[in-house]
């Protein structure tokens, strides 16, 4: 494989990503998110830890036949601003979600891909964070833009 893998299933129509929770960038850098779902009796309410475990490389996943997925933006996930353009929507198995941020031109600034979010439905940017709504409403990631590895996914306590 060459370099820029990342770069190669971003251009091509049918994009893919890693189908893991990770942080995917041009320069072919992985970081393996740590996503995990609780649910706390006691209030009866669940919640969400997203946190960096490691970095990678696509080589990396590749080396071990890590699978692929295509992943196709919404028309309504995506919002711009001065300098990018962003953009979110769902994987091929239909329960996932992923964001990406790409300069004007289309180039990939990084990319998110998420398995335990379901289809993500809008994008808007607040105070330098994005707020991403998943499809089925109830939940939605915010994630710091000075940060990206500062993500927060936020469940409706009512759901």
């Amino acid at each position: 494989m060459n370099a820029n893998i990342v770069n190669d299933l971003w251009k091509n129509a049918q994009k893919q990503l890693p189908r893991v929770d990770c942080i995917v960038f041009p320069d072919d850098r992985v970081i393996l998110l740590d996503f995990a779902i609780y649910y706390d009796p006691n209030i009866k309410a669940s919640y969400a830890e997203v946190r960096p475990l490691c970095d990678s490389t696509m080589q990396s996943f590749l080396n071990y036949e890590t699978p692929l997925v295509s992943v196709d933006a919404w028309r309504d996930a995506c919002c711009t601003d001065e300098n990018y353009r962003y953009v979110g929507g769902d994987g091929a198995y239909g329960n996932e979600g992923f964001l990406a941020c790409e300069d004007l031109e289309g180039n990939l600034v990084w990319a998110m891909f998420f398995t335990k979010t379901n289809p993500v439905a809008g994008i808007e940017i607040k105070d330098n964070r994005l707020i991403a709504t998943t499809e089925h409403g109830g939940a939605y990631l915010e994630i710091n833009l000075n940060d990206i590895t500062k993500i927060k996914y936020i469940i409706d306590k009512n759901i």
